[in-house]
Parts: structure tokens; sequence; C-alpha cells
């Protein structure tokens, strides 16, 4: 009988032991998890992003590097009003507060317009020419009506007063003007003279 009760006083120890060692180590598991985090997340540390807008790629990498963060250039445009290769444009915006080592991406104002090849458009509609000009960034700034048999159809494509080669390419915004028919023929003028009017001039 004492064996049996001294066997059970044995097992229920360790298991009661067991028991607590697992809730110790489980305890200090999760504190060694969230100490983890919080060094990993540098918990309650952020840097202010500095406004880098208006200078060139070489200044801003300088100054981000010293808040200790990273950048990317990821877009360029073309604004006449910027100086070529300044940036116009930084994600994060400045005074954001963000964790060391963030990139910043940085679109900066490109050194040569863009150009792009003009489709030929002729013998399509003004409007599909309006639409398709317009997607690829080019301005339209008349649409002249001429004499033809067809109306609203795309006879000429010009810039500049000159017409446009198949896909010659132009600087992005160029102002255009497409000339369509007004779906009138043209009128001749009568040059022939009657006979009548001949016979008039001999007297």
């Amino acid at each position: 009988m004492e064996n049996k009760k001294g066997f059970s006083r044995l097992f229920w120890n360790l298991y009661t032991k067991n028991i607590l060692l697992a809730i110790i180590l489980g305890v200090g598991l999760v504190f060694l998890v969230l100490f983890w985090l919080n060094k990993y997340t540098r918990h309650n540390q952020a840097i202010t992003v500095p406004d880098v807008k208006g200078q060139q790629v070489e200044q801003a990498e300088t100054l981000l590097a010293k808040s200790k963060l990273r950048f990317a250039v990821i877009d360029s445009v073309f604004t006449k009003d910027k100086a070529p290769g300044a940036i116009v444009d930084q994600n994060p915006s400045a005074d954001a507060r963000v964790k060391e080592n963030r990139i910043i991406f940085l679109t900066i104002n490109a050194r040569a317009q863009k150009k792009i090849a003009v489709p030929d458009m002729r013998d399509n509609s003004y409007r599909q020419a309006v639409a398709t000009l317009e997607s690829l960034g080019f301005q339209i700034v008349d649409i002249v009506r001429k004499p033809s048999e067809y109306k609203d159809l795309v006879l000429d494509v010009t810039y500049r007063g000159q017409s446009i080669t198949n896909h010659q390419e132009l600087p992005v915004g160029s102002p255009l003007t497409i000339i369509v028919g007004s779906g009138e023929p043209e009128e001749l003028t009568d040059s022939i003279i009657t006979i009548n009017e001949k016979e008039e001039t001999w007297f």
C-alpha cells in the first residue's frame, strides 16, 4: 500500500513539475519573441523624411544617407519650369515618419523632353484620331475642315503647318492640327467662256 502511495506521489510530483516547466518555458518563449520583435521593428524609433524636392539626385543621396534612408528613382517627367534632373516628387513625402533604412521613391525631371512616334491617322474618323493622339500625350489645338467626299474622315495631321510623316517622332505635348473632310465636294470655278461671250469680244 505504501508502495502505491509512494508511486502516486512520485507520479503527481513529476506531472506537476512538467506542467510548471512547460508554463515557465512558454512564458519565457513569449517574452523572447516580443523582445525580438521589438528589436526587429525598432519599436518607437522613427525618422523624419527630409524634403529633397528641387534637388539633384546626387544631393538627395547625401541627405538621405545622413538620415539612414535609401532611395530609388522610379519615374521621370518633363516640366519646362523645373531644372533638368531635379527631383519633382517623393514618396513618402517630406516630414513623414518612417523606419530606418526605408526606401524613398523619387520622380525626377527628365533632361530631355520625351518623344513619341505619331501614328498615321489618315482615313480614320476624326474622333478616333483625337482619342488616339490625346492618349499618347499630344495636344489637339485645331480641327480644320476641307472639302471632301467623306465627312469627318481624317485627311491629314500637321505640326506647325507641316504634314506629319508616318511615325514621325515629336515631343510629348506637341500641338497638332487635324484636317478632316467636310462631306462636301470642292466647288470648281467655271473658267469656260461660252461661244456667245467670245463672239461679243470680237466686235
